[in-house]
């Protein structure tokens, strides 16, 4: 019995061992492909020089680096984001109003991963 139990003990030792060599690394369990980015806030409708506020919300940027901001439309102004970077911004929209309704997409992307992003309309 006394065999089978020092045995038992030796294996549990190799297997830590194991463990804790396969799990090395950097620290960090969360890689930027876990990188979320969501965009909240705004309004369904801005009028000519008047903002409206969003907000992002960044899940698993262990960096906390955050977001940029941008905006994008169909037409040549779509108006602006201040401040361009954090998780909130105000859009401002363009002080001319375009001649007819124009949808601008108000994008947030992650600073640690670029390849994640998310937007509003």
């Amino acid at each position: 019995m006394k065999r089978s139990v020092s045995f038992a003990v030796t294996f549990l030792g190799f297997a830590s061992a194991a463990i804790s060599v396969g799990c090395g690394g950097n620290g960090s369990s969360i890689t930027s492909s876990q990188i979320t980015v969501s965009v909240s806030g705004g309004s369904t409708s801005v009028l000519a020089a008047q903002a409206a506020p969003f907000t992002a919300t960044v899940n698993g940027d262990t960096s906390g680096k955050g977001v940029t901001w941008s905006v994008s439309c169909s037409a040549t102004q779509c108006g602006s984001v201040s401040p361009a970077s954090g998780v909130a911004t105000t859009y401002t929209a363009p002080g001319t109003p375009p001649a007819s309704d124009l949808t601008v997409t108000v994008k947030a992307t992650s600073v640690a991963d670029t390849s994640k992003s998310g937007s509003a309309t």
